[in-house]
């Protein structure tokens, strides 16, 4: 219940449609390859509203890796993702952005 109210939800509030700030896809949520193409998939031709900040951060190096070869991490970036080194989901925070290099 104190995240509920952290959040300012309430116990089985309908999500659809609720306004959020962030988005993040990252290590605590896998974000394995085939999770990342399939996002891409969903993000081709869209871009996140303004005012979310969007972050994804490959769940492990080799994830990053393969993603960067397909050119995943390209489809993230034009959808306004900041596109992080792999690392602990919980300091993505304090990594440095890959987005800021522009290339793989």
């Amino acid at each position: 219940m104190r995240a509920l109210d952290y959040m300012g939800l309430k116990p089985e509030q309908e999500i659809v449609g609720l306004k959020i700030d962030a988005a993040f896809i990252g290590s605590c949520t896998n974000s394995r390859v085939s999770d990342l193409r399939r996002v891409a998939e969903i993000l081709r031709g869209k871009h996140v509203a303004p005012h979310v900040r969007a972050i994804c951060v490959p769940g492990s190096s080799q994830v990053r890796i393969a993603a960067e070869a397909e050119g995943l991490h390209q489809v993230f970036l034009d959808a306004g993702f900041e596109w992080r080194e792999a690392g602990c989901s919980m300091c993505f925070y304090a990594g440095a952005r890959a987005s800021d290099r522009r290339s793989a």
